[in-house]
């Protein structure tokens, strides 16, 4: 009987792994803050609409960007 080796290799550092999503929306920036950041909105539209989205706890804040 063949026997499949499933164990994944995952290298010990991601830190230099990043996903960058870039959206343009049509819509002010204070309306699409709230819909990112205010767990009644996020419900809304984080996953399938079959499955509910129960939140205890959501912290946001703005992000920093330099260079």
């Amino acid at each position: 009987m063949h026997k499949n080796n499933l164990t994944a290799q995952i290298p010990e550092d991601t830190t230099a792994r990043e996903i960058v999503i870039t959206r343009l929306l049509n819509a002010p920036r204070e309306l699409v803050w709230e819909a990112w950041t205010d767990p009644k909105h996020i419900a809304e539209w984080w996953g399938p609409m079959v499955l509910p989205v129960p939140f205890i706890r959501w912290k946001s804040a703005p992000a920093v960007f330099g260079g």
